[in-house]
């Protein structure tokens, strides 16, 4: 019985030995590579559920840039449409004249400077010279920034005469904006 016995547990360990071997083959190069592979493939599956979520708030504010873009082109075209060029530019310093002339400014000396040209507009710079009480000129400045083409009082200077009765003396300088005659659709 007792070589039985020690057959059996042979057996057992020569059963048990193999098995245990094979199984830490196993998760060594199978399972352990295989769980491996699976982590990365779950990282890169959520690395792109990500980007799909962050993909969605991406459409919207391409879609408000878009909005953002059509409103600036539609208020340049405006623009375009309402700036003066050539002769307009020639009746916009006539209507200037005519605004100062109203407001009951008298020595009224209007002179154009050189044009600044930019790629699509074109700057031209005005020196106006005006004299009237300080309400008058006010009156004029206020008419001039109300007229539809577009008018950037640079520089404005009063000087009031010191003798009680005399008018101020007023110097502005305007930067008109016109259109690029060359570029102009």
């Amino acid at each position: 019985m007792k070589t039985a016995n020690v057959i059996k547990k042979r057996s057992s360990w020569m059963i048990t030995i193999p098995l245990a071997a094979g199984a830490v083959a196993y998760l060594t190069w199978g399972f352990f590579p295989s769980m491996k592979v699976l982590r990365e493939m779950r990282a890169e599956i959520q690395t792109q559920r990500d980007f799909i979520a962050n993909a969605e708030t991406l459409n919207m504010a391409a879609a408000a840039a878009e909005r953002d873009l059509q409103q600036t082109a539609a208020f340049c075209t405006a623009w375009q449409q309402r700036a003066p060029q050539g002769k307009a530019l020639a009746d916009f310093l006539g209507r200037v004249l005519a605004l100062a002339q109203s407001h009951a400014a008298a020595n009224t000396r209007l002179n154009p400077q050189t044009p600044i040209e930019f790629d699509t507009l074109t700057d031209v710079p005005l020196l106006l010279e005006v004299s009237g009480s300080y309400s008058e000129i006010c009156g004029l400045v206020k008419d001039l920034e109300s007229l539809p083409e577009a008018i950037w009082v640079s520089d404005l200077r009063i000087e009031a005469d010191k003798e009680k009765g005399k008018k101020s003396t007023a110097q502005l300088k305007l930067d008109v904006f016109a259109g690029n005659r060359e570029i102009s659709n």
